[in-house]
């Protein structure tokens, strides 16, 4: 089905009426239900279809929206394979998103953000009770019915978590959450629960009620560190018109700390009209390090990469996230053997006795030129906690070979491994031996410029990233690869260390 479904074809029974939105990894559809008289949205994903974790979420998707009758949120009414191609059918909502009314006529007035706020916070909660986490709140994710003006509903459930503490899905789940509306502990790849959602919804409110998101900036970096670390930005500069109230409300929601935000998203709600409980606006500060996490098991050297597009059932675009990269195809090279990166207590492992000393005089020259990311003695720490092994056993296979290796570890489970060649057309070659696609240009925190390519390990659907600085001859001889947390987390490493 790579040509597309057109008007009046016959797919899975259903009568195609046209196309609503088309994204990287498929397509959304009207159509007409065989045997009712219903439009309906068919969800389809007709790229990449050989890509287990896109599949995996894709059902993962009906399988959560099936058990949430609400109508705050847009319904699953029947899912399916037609000649290879999976798809969902939804409820089809007649009207426009959040975003696309942005566009259209800018910044809402406050009843009426405060009344598409309340609604979408009534979905969230009641998703929440019944152990659902959404993950991606945002203007585009929320509809507007046409036909029942004032009407929002929640769409776009593709990334979202089953609230299971016991299985955490999100060490292996990879988050596509755009950067905007992305809360603290998303973007440290930490432990989410439902004030994660509201983070996001104040994101959201924020966006409607000034036309911006309250750390947009063309620079994902700088966004990221804007989530992280700055205080919200006062919405008197753009909205005198708004009461103090308000603002209170919307800092109080964007805390860097889960525990000082609302106990639920309708108490946030609440509290922008006023109704709800009296609103402390807490200190805003830097949050502390998400605790630790379980790590990522080692990385076996594969093959693949991809980046998967959400699509939603009224319409959908790119984002400036990392996670927009177009989704090149999954090669399934056979894997070569690594040594494991970290022990079992979760530290560095590398050579023993001389061979470690040895190996860390041949990395002073990486040492210079990354002072504050590699730590500058064998026992010494680097950017965010990084203790560092050094390695000089080689790789078997066809991997390209490099001339020693750092193996990196943070306490909550993010791993960095540098791999030192001699010129960077070596780099080029592992690109090349990984069959990566679809580059990431991106500007760090620093302003360096960097390349970096996600890939996904054919054997286990396991993510992470391969990075490599760009316009320097000296490090653009090393790669980087970053895993450990789940994809937004190390993305959002990436964006902010000191390359």
């Amino acid at each position: 089905m790579s040509r597309g479904l057109h008007e009046g074809d016959i797919f899975a029974g259903y009568r195609i009426r046209g196309l609503l939105g088309r994204g990287g990894m498929g397509a959304v559809y009207a159509a007409d239900h065989p045997r009712l008289p219903r439009t309906v949205a068919i969800k389809t994903l007709t790229a990449a279809t050989d890509d287990r974790e896109a599949l995996a979420r894709f059902e993962r998707e009906a399988e959560m929206i099936a058990r949430l009758d609400h109508p705050g949120i847009v319904s699953v009414l029947d899912r399916g394979v037609e000649d290879g191609v999976p798809w969902i059918s939804m409820q089809f909502v007649r009207g426009s998103d959040v975003a696309a009314l942005l566009r259209a006529h800018g910044p809402m007035p406050l009843d009426r953000a405060a009344t598409i706020a309340a609604q979408t916070a009534d979905a969230l909660d009641y998703a929440h009770a019944r152990g659902v986490l959404h993950r991606d709140v945002k203007p585009a994710n929320i509809m507007l019915e046409s036909e029942a003006p004032g009407r929002a509903l929640l769409t776009d459930f593709g990334i979202a978590t089953v609230l299971d503490h016991s299985h955490d899905i999100t060490s292996t789940g990879q988050t596509l959450a755009t950067f905007d509306f992305a809360s603290p502990e998303q973007l440290r790849g930490g432990q989410l629960d439902g004030r994660s959602d509201q983070y996001s919804l104040a994101c959201t409110v924020h966006t409607l009620l000034t036309g911006r998101a309250p750390y947009a900036s063309d620079n994902v970096a700088t966004v990221v560190q804007g989530h992280l670390t700055a205080p919200p930005p006062a919405l008197s500069a753009t909205r005198p018109d708004l009461g103090a109230d308000v603002s209170s409300a919307i800092v109080r929601a964007l805390s860097k700390d889960p525990a000082d935000r609302f106990a639920s998203c309708r108490e946030f709600a609440e509290a922008l009209r006023g109704t709800g409980p009296a609103v402390a606006t807490p200190v805003q500060q830097a949050a502390a390090p998400a605790a630790a996490r379980r790590r990522r098991p080692a990385l076996v050297w594969g093959a693949g990469a991809g980046a998967v597009l959400v699509l939603a059932a009224g319409g959908y675009g790119l984002s400036r996230s990392l996670s927009d990269a177009a989704p090149p195809p999954t090669t399934t090279t056979d894997p070569t053997s690594s040594t494991s990166s970290t022990s079992q207590s979760g530290m560095p492992t590398g050579d023993d006795g001389p061979g470690q000393l040895a190996v860390w005089d041949a990395v002073k020259p990486a040492q210079q030129l990354w002072p504050t990311l590699l730590p500058q003695t064998p026992t010494g720490v680097g950017y965010t906690g990084l203790k560092c092994a050094a390695v000089t056993k080689k790789v078997t296979g066809t991997m390209p070979q490099y001339n020693y290796r750092l193996n990196c570890a943070r306490a909550d489970g993010l791993e960095l491994e540098m791999l030192a060649y001699d010129t960077s057309s070596h780099v080029d070659r592992l690109v090349s031996y990984y069959g990566a696609k679809g580059p990431i240009n991106l500007t760090a925190a620093n302003g360096r410029k960097l390349i970096a390519y996600k890939l996904v390990d054919p054997d286990n659907a396991k993510t992470w990233m391969l990075v490599q600085v760009q316009g320097d001859s000296d490090k653009g001889a090393y790669a980087f690869q970053v895993s450990g947390l789940e994809w937004q987390g190390e993305a959002t490493f990436v964006a902010t260390a000191p390359w």
